[in-house]
């Protein structure tokens, strides 16, 4: 007699343990348990529509969430990115980097071209390379400046992004254009952010804002139209680039304004180019003190870009 309740009390206890495993996995409705009236309670399957532990419109907002978090705004620099247009100017083009870019697959995308790669910079120390060395990550576009071993030899990588506007050949007439932006101070590489014609004659002008090597301060410059070296305009930031900075270029007939972080450099109205021009994010090597060291490395990071066109 012992025996058989011993053995009715082990077979209960188990039909139980299936019970509450059966109860968790399909979410079933709750059911009263009793010691010797469990087996027939707690084995009755839940109703259909509570079978799944995560109901469909659970896992449908779970999906919603994971896909905000993956796409969502990155402002690295705590100042977001231009969007709409200001009086006198019409907002053509800009950029904050949302998307990422892997390295060697930067340029896709036909909204940005670069120099290509082996073609070497200003001074002939660095050598273009978009592949290794333009990517975007964390809402920014990210250059990396560094040296490789290829081939015996050492190449200095550098690279000069230029956003592609849209519905125009290659560069405008005149412009608005706002770059936020932060370096670290790696010796032997410059900046030399720029407006260049687009008829690449050298003879037509140039504007530069931010320039100067990545451990200093940085300055604005026009070299003027037809004119020596002696005649450009310069007007000093002293500011570096270790902290983000706006800077802005206003060219207009007659007269070239350089803004950053909200104040006004310095202004320019001799020379001024009157003829096309395109942006070019154009970062080399230094131009003066020889090559830079094989073990310098480090990042150039543009949280935005930002071109406007007249009216």
């Amino acid at each position: 007699m012992i025996r058989r309740w011993l053995v009715v009390t082990v077979l209960a206890l188990g039909v139980a343990l299936v019970a509450v495993v059966v109860d968790a996995r399909q979410a079933s409705h709750t059911t009263t348990v009793t010691f010797l009236g469990l087996t027939r309670s707690a084995l009755v399957r839940a109703p259909r529509r509570a079978k799944r532990h995560c109901p469909r419109t659970a896992l449908v907002a779970a999906r919603t969430v994971l896909r905000r978090k993956h796409c969502r705004t990155y402002d690295p620099s705590g100042r977001p990115a231009p969007r709409g247009d200001l009086p006198g100017w019409r907002l053509v083009f800009v950029d904050d980097f949302r998307s990422r870019i892997r390295l060697g697959r930067f340029g896709r995308d036909r909204r940005w071209n670069a120099y290509r790669y082996s073609s070497k910079d200003t001074s002939g120390d660095g050598t273009y390379w978009p592949q290794r060395g333009l990517s975007t990550h964390g809402g920014v576009l990210d250059i990396w400046l560094h040296t490789e071993r290829v081939g015996g030899t050492d190449v200095h990588v550098v690279n000069a992004p230029q956003p592609v506007i849209p519905g125009v050949e290659r560069g405008q007439l005149y412009g608005r254009y706002a770059i936020r932006f932060k370096a670290d101070p790696v010796p032997g590489y410059k900046t030399a952010w720029l407006l260049w014609p687009d008829s690449d004659r050298r003879s037509e002008g140039e504007i530069d804002f931010p320039e100067g090597n990545l451990t200093g301060t940085f300055s604005a410059f026009v070299h003027p139209v037809a004119k020596s070296a002696s005649d450009r305009a310069a007007f000093a930031a002293r500011a570096t680039y270790r902290r983000w900075h706006t800077a802005v270029i206003v060219w207009t007939p007659g007269r070239c304004r350089f803004m950053l972080d909200g104040k006004q450099i310095g202004v320019a109205t001799n020379g001024i180019p009157d003829t096309s021009m395109h942006w070019v994010i154009q970062t080399e090597t230094q131009l003066s003190g020889g090559p830079p060291p094989d073990n310098a490395s480090g990042h150039v990071y543009i949280d935005w870009v930002a071109v406007y066109a007249r009216g």
